[in-house]
């Protein structure tokens, strides 16, 4: 291995001055007002008064869509295609996420809390699939049978 020279470095031979601050003798200064105390808001909610987050959009473009699925609370989403049995989507959807539905026949969805979405509507029909917590399996996604299972 070859040997390489040290580098040479070249430190100071006198200490820098220092200068020590030492605490002020205030008793001959006038008193100062203090600055107000910050005003802290309530994160509280008010009744009455709901904060929406948007969410994440999904699917098709809304003018595409059958219907919309959105979501009110967390909540374990699976859409499958019954004409080649392929998922189309499988995900945890947020409280106010959506997922526009494909126009087309043969969607079927899965929800792992059927209380935690609604189903709207192009015209604006809002329906809840099923009751809170409850698990339910192979949804039709047309209008007739939703309102045929809405709650």
């Amino acid at each position: 291995m070859p040997e390489y020279p040290a580098p040479e470095v070249n430190l100071p031979t006198e200490a820098p001055d220092v200068v020590l601050a030492t605490p002020r003798d205030n008793r001959d200064q006038p008193e100062t007002e203090t600055a107000p105390e910050p005003t802290v808001t309530d994160p509280t909610p008010q009744p009455g008064v709901t904060e929406e987050k948007p969410g994440q959009s999904f699917g098709v473009a809304i003018e595409q869509a059958r219907l919309t699925v959105r979501a009110t609370r967390d909540v374990w989403v699976q859409v499958r295609d019954t004409a080649d049995d392929r998922i189309i989507l499988t995900r945890v959807l947020h409280a106010n996420d959506v997922y526009h539905v494909p126009d087309r026949d043969g969607l079927l969805m899965t929800l792992g809390d059927a209380g935690a979405v609604r189903t709207v509507m192009p015209d604006g029909v809002e329906l809840t699939p099923g009751n809170d917590g409850a698990v339910m399996r192979d949804i039709p996604l047309n209008r007739d049978d939703l309102i045929g299972l809405s709650r």
